[in-house]
């Protein structure tokens, strides 16, 4: 190769460095850097939105300023804690959100049962506006009564009792039994009925509540 060829290459491989040199010269500031149009216009719009001589633009900054600090408080290590318990939280409390579902359920079922209860009864000629004032004024009784004491000395005192409501429910049935089978009883009638063994048992449980009782009446007056 000649010294004209060698040189001829030199300044060929010479422009071509220059050329890679001003290709990768990074510019000296952003404003240098080439651009799309439309990254300039979308600039321009971020400047207008955010500009503090605008009301606008002021809301804007005060709700990017919000959302800055509600950031913060999200990051802070006491707030994720807090909502990871609410987590926790929410996965025991998920079986009995669907037991609130199935109660739903049910108060649904017994409201309606009610509404078809009311509905026999007004068909049935009961007055309902009577019937609630009476069972408000049951209610306020029964209140007076557990205020009062009176009523845990009545499921105190036995009446209550199995062998007490045994015998006001033969007592019952009893009375219905006399409506039904009325007789007249004279003077002898009445004599010769002592020797009846019903009749005789009947009075025995008399005479013993009447001792029990006049027992019960003598301890009530010496307190």
């Amino acid at each position: 190769m000649s010294d004209t060829e060698v040189l001829s290459l030199l300044r060929s491989i010479d422009e071509r460095l220059s050329r890679l040199e001003e290709k990768a010269k990074m510019p000296e500031s952003l404003e240098q850097i080439p651009l799309p149009n439309e990254f300039n216009i979308l600039v321009d719009t971020v400047d207008e939105l955010m500009s503090p001589a605008t009301a606008s633009g002021q809301q804007n900054l005060e709700a990017i300023s919000k959302l800055k600090e509600l950031f913060e408080v999200l990051s802070k290590p006491e707030t994720i804690d807090a909502f990871t318990s609410l987590t926790n939280t929410m996965k025991n409390l998920a079986p009995l959100i669907e037991q609130v579902g199935e109660l739903e359920n049910i108060f649904c079922i017994l409201t309606d049962s009610v509404d078809e209860i009311m509905q026999k009864a007004m068909e049935s000629g009961i007055n309902i506006e009577e019937l609630s004032k009476n069972l408000k004024s049951f209610s306020f009784d029964m209140v007076n009564l557990m205020e009062s004491g009176a009523l845990t000395k009545l499921l105190e005192s036995g009446i209550l009792d199995q062998k007490s409501i045994n015998v006001v429910g033969a007592l019952g049935q009893s009375l219905a039994v006399s409506q039904v089978k009325e007789k007249e009883v004279g003077p002898f009638k009445l004599l010769g009925a002592l020797f009846n063994k019903d009749i005789q048992r009947s009075l025995g449980f008399g005479m013993n509540i009447a001792v029990h009782f006049g027992r019960k009446l003598q301890t009530q007056n010496k307190k």
